[in-house]
């Protein structure tokens, strides 16, 4: 799937704060999602929402809605990282 728009309301908010400096683009990164569908104020989770992507480096996520999101996350911190539901997450 091609991108749609460009990601530009990006919103975090840390559940469990890493310790340590701050990932960098050479880290290797463990990303786990879960896809919730916001209607009518209820958070629904989506079918087939969940994976798990693992990358040498998070540099390999650059074109990715939440790469932005993840830049201040420290090593072993937990984030939830809301974008816009337009944007692929496939891109």
């Amino acid at each position: 799937m091609g991108s749609c728009c460009p990601v530009t309301n990006i919103l975090s908010q840390d559940l469990q704060a890493g310790k340590g400096p701050s990932i960098s683009d050479s880290d290797s990164v463990i990303l786990k999602s879960k896809m919730y569908q916001l209607i009518n104020g209820s958070a629904d989770p989506v079918e087939g929402g969940d994976s798990v992507v693992t990358c040498k480096s998070l540099s390999d996520l650059k074109s990715k809605p939440w790469y932005s999101g993840m830049l201040s996350m420290k090593i072993g911190g937990e984030r939830v990282i809301i974008f816009p539901s337009k944007v692929s997450i496939n891109q």
